[in-house]
C-alpha cells in the first residue's frame, strides 16, 4: 500500500507504469493499492450516500490542506505571495497540466458509481487573502489582496451526464481555518454533508492500517479501493487465516 495520491486511480494518468506494476504483482502473487484519506472521505462515503439519492445531476466536493505544513517548494507552486495578476500570468494556465490529487480520486469515485469518463478539465484558481495572514513558510505576512494559495478545480465529465466537480484547496491557514471535507449531491433530493475540520494525517494513517485485511485477502494485481471490500474498524487483532475477500 502507498499513500501516494495518484495511486488512488493511476490507470489513466500513468497507464504504462500501472500496467507494468499490475503484471509484476500478478506474476508474484502480490497486491498493490493506493489508499489514505481519499479512500473513505473522497470516494467510498460519497458513493455510499449517493445510493440514497434517486437522481443525481452533479456531485461537488471541497477538500483542503495547509500549505504551511509542506515547505517553500509547495508554497511557491501554489502562488503564495503573488498578486492575482502575477498568478494569472504564471500559474493559471500552465503549458503542461500536472494532475492534482482529486483528478485521480474523481476517477475512483466515477468507477465506484459505475460512471464512464470521456473528459477531465482542471483549472487553477487563486485563493486571495481577505485579510493579512501570517505564513510560517514565507516567514512573514501575506497581505490582504495577495494570493494565499490555489484552488485546483477538477471537473470530471461522464457519459451518463453526471459531472463530478472537486475543489482541492491548498492555502496558508489562518488561526480559525482547518481542513475541509464538504460534499453536495445535486438531484432528487439534494443532499449535503461535511466533516468538521477532519484530521487528515490521522485519518490517512488509520485508513492504511485498517485496509490491511482487505489488501491481504484481495486477488493479486494492481487494485483501486472501489474494488475491495468496505473499510472496517478492526476490533480484534488481525488474523490472516480468518480473512475472507
Amino acid at each position: 500500500m502507498t499513500t501516494c495520491e495518484e495511486a488512488t486511480f493511476p490507470w489513466t494518468t500513468s497507464s504504462a507504469t500501472t500496467n507494468r506494476l499490475d503484471a509484476i504483482a500478478r506474476e508474484n502473487g502480490a497486491t498493490m493499492l493506493g489508499a489514505g484519506m481519499e479512500d473513505v472521505f473522497w470516494v467510498r462515503i460519497v458513493g455510499l450516500i449517493a445510493g440514497a439519492v434517486n437522481r443525481i445531476d452533479k456531485i461537488e466536493g471541497s477538500v483542503s490542506y495547509n500549505v504551511d505544513e509542506y515547505g517553500m517548494a509547495l508554497a511557491k507552486a501554489h502562488g503564495v505571495g503573488l498578486t492575482p495578476d502575477e498568478f494569472e500570468k504564471t500559474l493559471a494556465h500552465p503549458e503542461e497540466i500536472v494532475p492534482s490529487y482529486v483528478w485521480n480520486s474523481n476517477e475512483a469515485l466515477a468507477q465506484e458509481l459505475g460512471l464512464t469518463v470521456p473528459q477531465i478539465i482542471q483549472e487553477n484558481v487563486p485563493y486571495v487573502a481577505e485579510k493579512d495572514t501570517y505564513s510560517d513558510t514565507m516567514g512573514g505576512i501575506v497581505e490582504a489582496g495577495k494570493v494565499l494559495g490555489m484552488n485546483t478545480r477538477v471537473t470530471t465529465k461522464t457519459y451518463q451526464g453526471i459531472d463530478i466537480v472537486t475543489s482541492q484547496i491548498g492555502k496558508v491557514y489562518g488561526p480559525d481555518d482547518g481542513d475541509l471535507c464538504d460534499w453536495k449531491i445535486s438531484g432528487e433530493p439534494d443532499t449535503t454533508f461535511h466533516v468538521d475540520k477532519p484530521a487528515t494525517v490521522e485519518h490517512t494513517c488509520a485508513t492504511i492500517v485498517q485496509r490491511i485485511p482487505t489488501v491481504l485477502a484481495a486477488p493479486s494485481g494492481y487494485h483501486t479501493v472501489d474494488e475491495l471490500g468496505p473499510l472496517r474498524y478492526q476490533t480484534e487483532p488481525m488474523m490472516v487465516e480468518d480473512l475472507a475477500f
